[in-house]
C-alpha cells in the first residue's frame, strides 16, 4: 500500500485538459517567445530609421481697442500717436515670426 492513489483524469469530449496545453505551450517556447520578442525589436528599430514629424498649427486674432487701451494710456498727453489694433498686431505677427523665436522653439 505504499503506492498512492491518484484518481485518473481523461478529458471528457468539449473539456480542455490544462496539463496537456501547458505542455503544448512549453514546447513551443521558442516559437512563442520569437513572436513576441520580434515586433518589438522591429519597433525599436523603426523609431530609430523614421525621421519624426511635428506640426501644429496656430490661429491669432489682432486685438480690439479695448485690449490695447493700456498702451495708450498718456500717449497723448506726450504727442505721440495712439497705438491701432492692427499696428500692434502687426508688431506681435513680426515678433511672433521672428528668428529669435524660432529658435527658442
Amino acid at each position: 500500500m505504499t503506492e498512492k492513489n491518484f484518481p485518473s483524469y481523461k478529458a471528457k469530449s468539449g473539456e480542455f485538459d490544462l496539463i496537456e496545453i501547458m505542455s503544448g505551450l512549453w514546447s513551443l517556447r521558442w516559437l512563442i517567445a520569437l513572436l513576441a520578442v520580434l515586433p518589438v525589436l522591429l519597433a525599436i528599430v523603426y523609431l530609430f530609421i523614421t525621421k519624426p514629424v511635428y506640426e501644429a498649427r496656430v490661429s491669432t486674432l489682432p486685438p480690439s481697442l479695448s485690449d490695447i487701451a493700456g498702451f495708450n494710456l498718456g500717449r497723448s498727453e506726450n504727442g505721440l500717436p495712439a497705438f491701432s489694433a492692427n499696428g500692434v498686431y502687426s508688431i506681435f505677427v513680426r515678433n511672433l515670426q521672428s528668428e529669435e523665436t524660432r529658435r527658442q522653439f
